[in-house]
């Protein structure tokens, strides 16, 4: 029988009117990417004309260069189809706790039968057969265990084949935090963190024995020793660490077993602060203190702050990333523009307080500038007491 003759229709390249007379999935594909293997159209150009994705041309125009009219042809890949036994552990695990999601039994399935399971399988898998009834449970609740470390074991058995903390936890009805403990006791430990452990107080290694007090009896027959002279001497001569509280109480305790005497206490009459003021704004006290307990990009940070000595007020205060004269100028000058001129200013022996600019202003201002003595620090207001300042508002 001859074959039937084909009918003849006019050429075209309109791809909505060329796509009605393609008959092959293959065909299709080529006609797709055609324009851009064979004249170099640009891919988005054809995209546009399709509406297919630029990326599933150039994907297909890539393949089609590399094997040629093979990579047209659609060969499905075989289905691989789950064995019976993964089918059943799916719907036994969902069966046996409601609440597990579907990534959550496609991983305990590749956990189990190291396999990688997509959850789209698993959902297929769920709505293909009907769950059993009744559903068997593996383990009871947590606390009806009979013993601990059955329950730690329960556990441990659920997170080994792949069980989340959340799901372990609903599923024994016990917390989260109880299985997070077990889990880091089983981690550390391995089979020794199943058992219970007892709760009786462990004894503490006592760093006092009789070698450190007869020791520092010896040492007490002078009664000028003190906790940390005899912290000093068991440490450098006798090896012995002990802190220097340890260290008091060890003479205390000596003192009232033994009559041993203790320090006496000396006379001493205080010392009169020698800037005291009588009226306000006569002496003022500057000073500059590092503060250790901030840094800006590794560099230390410095406070400078002028208190008035009557009122033990702060006139003004700033914070500098150095300790040099502009900075210290800026805050003298704050304090002077509000509150006018001192009869002195009290510093220690800081260059920045002694350089000569600063001088020339205490002198063009009538200010006698008093340094302290070295070493003295109690006579500076600011290192004597810094806590018991108040700010004062600068307007």
């Amino acid at each position: 029988m001859p074959a039937a003759k084909r009918v003849r229709t006019p050429a075209t390249d309109d791809w909505d009117d060329l796509q009605l007379r393609l008959r092959w999935p293959a065909q299709y594909d080529y006609e797709v990417i055609r324009p851009v293997v064979l004249f170099g159209l640009p891919v988005a150009a054809r995209a546009d004309q399709t509406g297919v994705s630029q990326r599933t041309i150039a994907r297909q125009a890539d393949r089609f260069e590399a094997e040629g009219l093979a990579a047209l042809l659609h060969n499905e890949p075989p289905q691989q189809r789950l064995s019976d036994e993964m089918r059943q552990a799916l719907r036994d695990l969902k069966a046996e706790y409601a609440s597990f999601g579907l990534r959550e039994l496609a991983t305990i399935c590749e956990v189990r039968f190291d396999r990688r399971v997509s959850h789209h399988t698993v959902a297929s898998v769920l709505a293909q057969a009907p769950l059993p009834t009744p559903a068997t449970r593996r383990f009871a609740p947590y606390h009806q265990l009979p013993t601990a470390q059955e329950r730690r074991l329960a556990v441990v058995r659920l997170h080994i084949e792949g069980w989340s903390v959340t799901s372990i936890a609903n599923y024994l009805e016990t917390s989260r935090p109880t299985v997070y403990t077990v889990l880091q006791r089983w981690a550390t430990e391995d089979f020794a963190g199943l058992p219970d452990k007892p709760h009786t107080r462990k004894r503490r290694t006592r760093k006092v024995d009789l070698q450190a007090l007869a020791t520092a009896r010896q040492l007490q027959e002078n009664p000028l020793m003190g906790e940390f002279r005899l912290h000093t001497k068991l440490k450098r001569e006798f090896g012995i660490e002990l802190s220097p509280r340890t260290c008091g109480r060890i003479l205390a305790h000596n003192r009232a077993v033994y009559g041993l005497p203790g320090p006496e206490q000396q006379p001493r009459t205080p010392k009169k602060m020698p800037y005291a003021a009588r009226y306000r704004h006569q002496y003022w006290t500057v000073d500059l203190r590092y503060i250790d307990m901030h840094q800006i990009d590794g560099d230390p940070v410095y406070c400078i702050s002028i208190v008035e000595n009557y009122s033990r007020a702060i006139l003004a205060s700033a914070l500098s990333r150095r300790q040099d004269l502009s900075a210290y100028l800026v805050v003298l000058y704050a304090a002077l523009q509000q509150y006018g001129s001192p009869t002195a200013l009290v510093s220690d022996n800081g260059g920045i307080f002694r350089a000569d600019r600063a001088k020339a202003i205490y002198a063009a201002l009538g200010i006698e500038h008093k340094p302290i003595t070295p070493h003295q620090p109690w006579m500076s207001y600011i290192e004597l007491n810094p806590s018991h300042y108040r700010f004062v508002p600068w307007s």
